[in-house]
């Protein structure tokens, strides 16, 4: 049964629909009535809540699993959908800019399972690189959590764990779509190396279908992880990731890395030939320098 408790944030707290203005209520409740009639999961999409406006899915995401966990209340498969993030989360710390028209989401999964945790990532990359390329949009990958599009940055997921004390209680897949924004309406300092699905397309895009859409390769992906389907994880993310093959730059925050991306392991993390060898990095902040030349990836590879 799906859960239509739609909000808008007033002074710091949630409003329930009900008290809030009929053309908000209508507009959550509509909006979640049309994405339960079409989705067809069975995990995620159990409960959709949906905001108006919020700071962050993914925070109100972590609140839920906490507050459920003691309860113990069930929360997975939950899914937070909102028209605006006024702090939107990307990696970091940074702030991702979550203005209306863009597709701001968060799953909440019970997935506790270190196994499982550590490839979030990449099954959310695939499935949102998947869900744009079946709009006929050539969106590839790129190390670690961005979904490009002719060196633009189309969308972002931010995985994080949620805990209780020491204990992992659930994860959190936090995805941000630039769908129906424009390019000249971002802040300065990211709109060059910015670009959304309308500004591509030419034309504005239905927020449903995509999500619908979105959600449904999502739980594919995450039932082909829960059966250990990682070599064909691997491969399929490794196809889609414009990484490999370039000479990058890489900071993890207390090493720096050059060299050339020739692989990725099943967990999602990057090998890279430096003239120190071979080194693999789980996380950082990489950037694309040059092409390299394939048969020169292919003698770094073996």
């Amino acid at each position: 049964m799906i859960c239509r408790m739609c909000y808008k944030i007033v002074k710091g707290g949630f409003m329930p629909f009900e008290d809030v203005q009929d053309e908000v209520s209508e507009r959550c409740k509509e909006f979640c009535s049309l994405i339960e009639d079409k989705l067809t999961t069975e995990i995620i999409g159990s409960k959709i809540i949906c905001f108006e406006k919020i700071a962050s899915t993914n925070e109100f995401a972590k609140k839920i699993a906490i507050e459920r966990y003691e309860k113990g209340e069930e929360y997975n498969g939950m899914l937070i959908i909102a028209f605006e993030q006024t702090e939107g989360k990307g990696r970091l710390g940074r702030t991702w800019h979550s203005p209306k028209g863009g597709a701001w989401l968060s799953v909440l999964l019970d997935a506790a399972d270190w196994g499982v945790v550590q490839r979030l990532s990449m099954i959310a990359g695939i499935a949102t690189a998947e869900t744009i390329r079946e709009m006929g949009v050539d969106a590839k990958l790129k190390w670690p959590n961005d979904v490009i599009y002719e060196g633009k940055k189309l969308a972002g997921i931010l995985c994080e764990t949620i805990t209780k004390g020491e204990k992992g209680i659930a994860s959190v897949i936090g995805l941000g779509v630039n769908l129906n924004v424009h390019v000249d309406d971002f802040p300065n300092e990211i709109r060059a190396n910015s670009i959304s699905l309308s500004d591509i397309l030419e034309k504005e895009l239905n927020m449903v279908g995509f999500i619908v859409s979105l959600v449904e390769n999502i739980e594919k992906r995450y039932n082909q992880l829960l059966n250990d389907e990682w070599e064909m994880l691997t491969d399929t993310y490794s196809e889609m990731l414009e990484t490999l093959g370039k000479e990058v730059c890489i900071d993890t925050g207390n090493e720096k890395w050059k060299g050339v991306a020739i692989d990725v392991t099943d967990i999602g993390a990057l090998v890279i030939d430096t003239p120190e060898g071979l080194v693999t990095v789980r996380s950082g902040e990489c950037k694309h320098l040059r092409e390299v030349k394939n048969d020169i990836m292919k003698d770094n590879k073996k």
